[in-house]
């Protein structure tokens, strides 16, 4: 079944000091899907919400609704002998082929040792305990009908589960994600923006522009019903051949919640983490941590990934948190991007800031385009995030823009 874009597109072009309801599609023929998805996550919610999950029984009991397929351990062949293809803070990802569906597909595991002696017990059930719920939290995203019919969500496969020796503490047995599989060249945003040396030709960075879209859209969908993904970067950004280019969807949606104030994770990476994220945020802005404008932040950063090539304060390898934290607290990122910015449009090096009314008439569609990024990426990358006035349709709007 051939997956479906709403008409018309998105309209994100209420802020974020709005209220979360305030987002809506442009095509009134979608209120009754933005109400199906919001009731929808609202049941989930309530049902699922954040549950302490006892044990594997009581967790496969409530994935039995899913409808989702079971694999067996023996139904699927590792191809890489047991080396990972990924690995993330919650899971680890392997290759395998499924035999039975002469399928190669991802599957996720999640990262949990044996415990070394009765002292690590009782540690070892809560480290398990919040694995389950990551692991909960993102099949609950994954098997959402309209994200699963989404073109940039990444395919929700099947479950299985592994035998797993020695751990008779927990449970013998340990839930595995099965996903499709990504480009086996470059797999994820940041595998494709390291493989491919600049200067970039114009066919490479319209794919880049398509990247971003794609991105957008997807982030916009998970706001559009009031959902925050928590760990916006380019490795949690995969890549997929389809017919004409290179799609992105996205994925790890551990940290993934309904917008909801009392929720106690924040999550996320500290690199590519909004402000109000970081542990020793200032007062006034730590409020906004567990909202969509952390989305919009880490959303710029990753822009700033893909289209120039150096990120402010260090790559990710090397970066110290202090620089990392000073930065993303003082630093005036608008005159920043104006020394990338001109690099690509330089009819716009007379500016020294992204006021509409200091271009010149005869500017050109080019620096046009440069501009608008110029002016969406200094505002998701404010500090204040009740400030952060640009919304991800706004920017799926500047990158699909024609003749670009």
């Amino acid at each position: 079944m051939s997956k479906i874009h709403p008409p018309g597109g998105y309209d994100m072009s209420s802020t974020l000091s709005s209220p979360p309801n305030a987002f809506a599609f442009q095509s009134s023929a979608w209120d009754l899907i933005a109400s199906f998805a919001d009731s929808s996550l609202s049941n989930a919610s309530e049902h699922f919400g954040a549950p302490t999950v006892d044990d594997v029984v009581t967790f496969a009991q409530q994935l039995q609704a899913t409808g989702l397929a079971i694999c067996s351990t023996d139904d699927l062949e590792d191809i890489n002998a047991g080396e990972p293809i990924g690995c993330g803070t919650t899971m680890t990802v392997f290759k395998c082929r499924w035999k039975s569906r002469k399928k190669v597909v991802a599957v996720k595991r999640i990262n949990l040792g044996v415990p070394l002696g009765k002292s690590m017990l009782e540690i070892h059930e809560e480290e398990y305990q919040e694995l389950l719920k990551s692991l909960f939290l993102e099949l609950r995203v994954m098997n959402h009908p309209w994200f699963k019919a989404h073109p940039n969500f990444v395919d929700l496969l099947g479950l299985s589960w592994d035998r797993v020796e020695g751990d008779l503490a927990i449970s013998t047995y340990r839930p595995s994600i099965i996903v499709e599989i990504a480009d086996q060249t470059t797999p994820t945003l940041k595998d494709f923006i390291s493989w491919y040396k600049r200067p970039w030709s114009n066919e490479h960075q319209q794919l880049v522009f398509d990247l971003l879209t794609d991105t957008a859209e997807a982030v916009a969908m998970l706001h559009a019903t009031k959902m925050v993904h928590g760990d916006l970067k380019p490795e949690n950004i995969l890549l997929f051949p389809a017919p004409r280019r290179l799609v992105a969807k996205l994925s790890d949606f551990g940290f993934c919640s309904p917008f909801i104030e009392n929720r106690e994770r924040i999550g996320g990476t500290l690199y590519w983490n909004a402000p109000e994220c970081m542990v020793h945020a200032p007062p006034a802005i730590k409020p906004f941590a567990k909202t969509m404008t952390r989305d919009l932040y880490s959303y710029g950063l990753v822009m700033w990934y893909a289209l120039f090539p150096d990120m402010p304060y260090g790559p990710e390898s090397s970066a110290n948190e202090s620089v990392i934290r000073d930065w993303k607290l003082n630093q005036d990122t608008t005159s920043l991007l104006r020394k990338h910015i001109i690099t690509h449009a330089t009819g716009l090096s007379e500016l020294n800031s992204p006021l509409i009314e200091h271009l010149k008439d005869n500017s050109t569609p080019h620096d046009m385009l440069w501009f608008q990024i110029w002016t969406a990426m200094a505002e998701l990358l404010r500090m204040q995030p009740n400030k952060r006035d640009v919304s991800l349709g706004t920017m799926h709007r500047i990158l699909k823009t024609p003749n670009r």
